[in-house]
């Protein structure tokens, strides 16, 4: 149901096939449509009972701060979630503050997609604080955002205790030598880490690339 012009109308009638015993919804992608807000909350409302969802994308839907924060109502109880992807929305940090909650209790979540919103230090602090007891995420995107070194320092504590991680996007924020520092810290006993994107943070110096570059010789740095 991606790239479609649905909107929270649309989102009431596919609510419906929540409540069908034949239906058991394992993904769910409805992708550049115009669900907004309001859809959101009316998909929140088939969610928040449904514990087999695996894998949702509401990216590029003009979803804000209080769609995510009835979106996340309606995954506290679903620990099973694998993949979300809300990028190229219009997120900021009360938004991520209000999904962290919502992903507390969930150490099933392999990807993360949030890149191309309006998240900042405080956001991520807060998203940190969710993922803290998830030690199988692989993937996290956070991508043109407005992040800068406090913010990587809060991710770092929030990936402490994850040795999975795959693939960390980071590209295009305003992180500087202080937050690759934080980062190297957490990540380097991750031998999983494949590839770590850090394009277009114009404050990295060619010293820290080169320090960064050194503590993962396994892993492909992008600057």
């Amino acid at each position: 149901m991606s790239i479609n012009n649905i909107g929270w109308l649309g989102c009431v009638e596919i609510v419906k096939l929540f409540d069908n015993a034949n239906c058991q919804l394992h993904s769910l992608n409805l992708s550049r449509n115009n669900i907004g807000d309001k859809g959101v909350e009316e998909l929140a409302k088939g969610l928040v009972n449904n514990n087999e969802l695996r894998r949702l994308n509401l990216s590029r839907n003009k979803i804000g701060d209080k769609g995510v924060e009835e979106l996340a109502k309606g995954l506290v109880n679903n620990n099973e979630l694998r993949s979300l992807d809300l990028s190229r929305n219009n997120i900021g940090d009360k938004g991520v503050e209000e999904l962290a909650k919502g992903l507390v209790n969930n150490n099933e979540l392999h990807s993360l997609n949030l890149s191309r919103n309006n998240i900042g230090d405080k956001g991520v602090e807060e998203l940190a604080k969710g993922l803290v007891n998830n030690n199988k995420l692989r993937r996290l995107n956070l991508s043109s955002n407005n992040i800068g070194d406090k913010g990587v320092e809060e991710l770092a504590k929030g990936l402490v205790n994850n040795n999975k991680l795959r693939r960390l996007y980071l590209s295009i924020n305003n992180i500087g030598d202080k937050g690759v520092e934080e980062l190297t810290k957490v990540l380097v006993n991750n031998n999983e880490l494949h590839s770590l994107h850090l394009l277009g943070n114009n404050e990295i110096t060619d010293e820290a690339k080169i320090q960064i570059q050194q503590a993962f010789p396994n892993c492909r740095v992008y600057f």
